[in-house]
């Protein structure tokens, strides 16, 4: 086994998920780069975050970083201006086209 750790750099969105209805609404997931920070925590990889994102998802992405997923540390490179992150995903099966579509600001 390695003694490295890994550096995951990017950005941040919220997926929403509009095939999968839980209570009524559709389901929200943290996205983007934490995509790659799941797969570490799975694979009992250590990780560092390092991330941009909108001031709304701040908390949320270093509570849900350290405490869900185990990363390390989390640093915050920059901040997304101007724009929700929010990606709205059609098919979430991943099983041929799944619908992306990123809401971008004005």
């Amino acid at each position: 086994m390695h003694n490295r750790k890994i550096l995951i750099i990017g950005e941040v969105y919220v997926d929403q998920h509009l095939d999968i209805i839980e209570n009524g609404y559709s389901t929200s997931r943290l996205g983007g780069i934490f995509h790659a920070a799941r797969s570490c925590d799975a694979l009992n990889i250590e990780y560092a975050l390092a991330y941009y994102a909108p001031d709304y998802l701040v908390k949320d992405v270093e509570k849900f970083g350290i405490d869900v997923l185990r990363a390390s540390s989390i640093f915050r490179l920059g901040k997304v201006d101007k724009a929700p992150n929010v990606m709205l995903i059609g098919q979430s099966d991943e099983s041929g086209n799944q619908l992306y579509e990123n809401i971008l600001g004005r």
